[in-house]
């Protein structure tokens, strides 16, 4: 039996035995290939040690978003361990916007600084970094977003999967900032490792390869050293990357997407001072306004109103700009339709900002390029990004955008199923499958068909809302999406299940979750 399941998952992974080896065999700091960019390399490096030697004030401009955060942690860490007392700044989402700006960088000047590290930013930030060079101020870039059809913006040097030709998976910025922090200090910190494999996720990078490997290690290395930051945080140290991608990252995200002002810049001590009373108070924080982006999502997704027959998603709300794109990942992956999420740019209503998504056969890039005659800005990768748009403008947007979902419609690819028979619902299926995590981006977890169950032994809860059933081996059958509407007066169903592993007073158990009737 034990064989006969371990076969399914690796017909579904496409793996053969040997294939399977490599896929679970001790994780290694040595499968995380260095940057082979000595030149660059060498040059940060010369350049931050003549920083410390001629005391030079020094700042690191990150981004709002959880690849930011950790980016600007561990080059703040590694400045440090040089002897470098780095500034940081974290930019507001409402006040600077994405990346170091003309305004910004005049200020930096004004203050004294004269190197400047852009991360997760700056490849394409050609008028602010222009202004810097104009003023004698060097520039380290470590970004992995598109660079410009004109090539990146003035540096002294920089670190990019594309200019550094690193690997043939794509990378966060918080990874590349790992390796860059490996290359200055000439060691592992397994703490920069964790962050960096935090990055990875939030960034939704493919969990293949070295990107799998580092969050392997990271959750590794959290058990072994109790990192407090997440520890702490999540109140467990045997950590999944599911806890880091449902719980840990959404509350850091939090911050970027509804805090108006500038303490997004606390979250940067929440990761680089040791931790304390204000550490708690810090992670609180996050907790509450994580509690809030949840309760603001729901309330949008109940009002937006979707037309069936369009081809596509266009609607404006009253929502923080910052919480566009988490609804409209959710109306994507309900109506299965390109969708544009706008709401008033705050400060000024006049202007319409918001988050593009889709799947694959709608490409988000061109699709902006398209729709330019009606961009004030825009930008981001194939399947999602950002835009804005003058508020009287919207509705010939719209209808520019209905039409290109219309040309271009979404086919969906039909989920395959791995055949599941009641039986095999065992904790030791469910440590097989287990062996093959993380999972992630383009590593999903497994999902299995389980058919023609009789519904006659199916009980709801919370007044028929949900799906409670025994299997006949004694295992539990739930579901949060699936309740008695739903079932009706049909006499079997056959359901697309994932298991769960249920914790209950130190004892394990191995329970069905089922997502909707297949």
């Amino acid at each position: 039996m034990k064989g006969d399941f371990l076969s399914k998952l690796l017909d579904y992974y496409g793996l053969n035995q040997e294939g399977y080896r490599v896929l679970t065999r001790e994780p290694s700091f040595s499968s995380i290939p260095p940057l082979d960019d000595e030149a660059n390399l060498r040059i940060i490096k010369e350049r931050l040690l003549k920083a410390k030697e001629n005391n030079e004030k020094v700042i690191i401009y990150g981004d709002y978003d959880t690849d930011g955060i950790m980016s600007t942690s561990i080059m703040k860490l590694t400045l440090a361990s040089m002897g470098i007392e780095a500034a940081t700044y974290i930019p507001s989402r409402y006040l600077d916007g994405y990346g170091i700006n003309r305004a910004n960088a005049e200020k930096i000047a004004s203050k004294g600084f004269s190197l400047v590290l852009t991360v997760d930013n700056g490849v394409a930030a050609k008028e602010a970094l222009d202004y810097l060079k104009e003023q004698g101020i060097d520039v380290i870039i470590i970004d992995h977003h598109e660079i410009p059809l004109e090539g990146p913006a003035p540096s002294i040097a920089i670190i990019h999967p594309v200019t550094s030709k690193y690997g043939e998976v794509a990378v966060s910025a918080g990874y590349l900032s790992f390796l860059v922090s490996r290359y200055i200090l000439n060691e592992v910190d397994p703490y920069l490792l964790t962050l960096a494999a935090t990055s990875t996720i939030s960034d939704m990078m493919p969990l293949q390869t070295y990107n799998r490997d580092i969050v392997r290690l990271a959750l590794k290395e959290i058990a072994d050293k109790k990192f407090p930051q997440f520890v702490e945080f999540l109140g467990k140290s045997a950590l999944s990357a599911e806890d880091l991608s449902m719980v840990f990252i959404p509350c850091i995200n939090a911050i970027g997407r509804m805090v108006e002002d500038n303490t997004i810049n606390r979250l940067i001590s929440y990761f680089t001072k040791p931790f304390s009373d204000a550490s708690f108070a810090i992670m609180g924080w996050m907790k509450e306004v994580n509690a809030l982006r949840k309760e603001e999502s729901k309330k949008a997704i109940e009002t937006v109103r979707v037309n069936s027959e369009d081809a596509g998603i266009c609607v404006v709300t009253d929502l923080k700009e910052g919480v566009n794109g988490l609804v409209a990942n959710r109306l994507l992956n309900e109506y299965k339709k390109p969708v544009v999420v706008l709401s008033p740019k705050a400060g000024d209503p006049s202007i319409l900002v918001g988050s593009l998504r889709s799947l694959d056969g709608f490409n988000v890039v061109k699709a902006l390029e398209s729709l330019k005659g009606h961009l004030l800005t825009g930008g981001g990768h194939a399947l999602a990004g950002g835009l804005s748009i003058k508020a009287s403008d919207f509705e010939a947007f719209k209808k520019d955008f209905l039409f290109l979902a219309l040309k271009y419609q979404l086919n969906p690819q039909k989920e395959a199923l791995i055949p599941l028979e009641q039986d095999e619902v065992t904790m030791e299926n469910l440590g097989i499958i287990e062996s093959f995590s993380p999972f992630g981006q383009e590593w999903k977890a497994p999902k299995f068909a389980l058919e023609n169950l009789e519904t006659n032994a199916f009980s709801y809860l919370k007044g028929g809302l949900y799906l409670s059933a025994s299997l006949s081996n004694g295992s539990r059958l739930f579901s949060f999406a699936i309740g008695e509407e739903a079932i009706g007066s049909l006499k079997e169903v056959s359901l697309k299940v994932s298991f769960r592993r249920n914790e209950y007073r130190g004892r394990s158990s191995v329970e069905l979750l089922a997502e909707e009737i297949i």
